[in-house]
């Protein structure tokens, strides 16, 4: 009996250290410029790392419809760009937290 008795609180504890490391997860999120044309947001490439409220593209500030900067994970098979998860940024503003030309 005292063998399945340490079996369980091993076998406890291992679930608990488990489970609290999943819940801890911090992912990095980024602010990304656009330095792509409009129509190409959905184009990981088109962005390069930023930093946040000072985007690099000369036009960003300029009345248009494209984006400025976004935020985002680094794309885990290739960090120097943003996982943009197969979604187009101007598609889901909130979810990028979207900064448009002409809006900052």
């Amino acid at each position: 009996m005292p063998l399945i008795a340490v079996l369980l609180l091993i076998g406890a504890g291992l679930y608990a250290m488990h489970a609290n490391r999943s819940h801890n997860k911090v992912f990095d999120v980024e602010y990304w410029d656009y330095n792509g044309n409009p129509g190409g947001e959905d184009t990981a490439s088109n962005y390069t790392l930023g930093i946040q409220g000072s985007p690099t593209h000369s036009s960003c500030g300029l009345a248009s419809t494209t984006i400025c900067q976004i935020k985002a994970e680094p794309d885990p098979a290739n960090p120097a760009q943003p996982n943009l998860n197969g979604q187009n940024p101007l598609d889901d503003e909130t979810a990028f937290d979207v900064t448009k030309r002409g809006t900052n």
